[in-house]
Formats: C-alpha cells, structure tokens, sequence
C-alpha cells in the first residue's frame, strides 16, 4: 500500500516534467519565477528552507544553482 496519494501517486514527478496542459502549469511557473526572483537578491551562501517539499524538485533546482 502507498502512502503517497493524489497528484504525487498520479502523476509522478510533475514538477520536474512539467505538462503544458496541466491546469496548474501557468501558476507553477510564476511561483518559481518569483523564487528565482527573491533569490536573485540572496547571497549563494543563504540558507534555504523548504517546507512542505514535496518529491524536492524546488531543493533539487536551488542546489544545482549553487545554493
């Protein structure tokens, strides 16, 4: 038995492959360019908290770029 359900079970890692015609796509888009954003002022040494992480998509994508 699964203990992840939802769109997590359905969909897989949604966030990382991100379908065009999902729904919540365009609003997907707009939080991480305001994450971006905000980070662009941040210094490479800030700490980040992510909370509620999900499958870590956002935790994935700030570490690559250093953070």
């Amino acid at each position: 038995m699964s203990l992840i359900s939802g769109d997590y079970a359905e969909r897989g890692d949604y966030h990382r492959h991100l379908d065009p015609h999902w729904s919540y796509a365009p609003i997907y888009r707009r939080k991480l360019a305001w994450v971006d954003a905000v980070l662009a002022e941040r210094s490479k040494s800030a700490r980040i908290l992510d909370v509620g992480a999900g499958e870590g998509a956002l935790v994935e994508r700030y570490r690559e770029r250093g953070y």
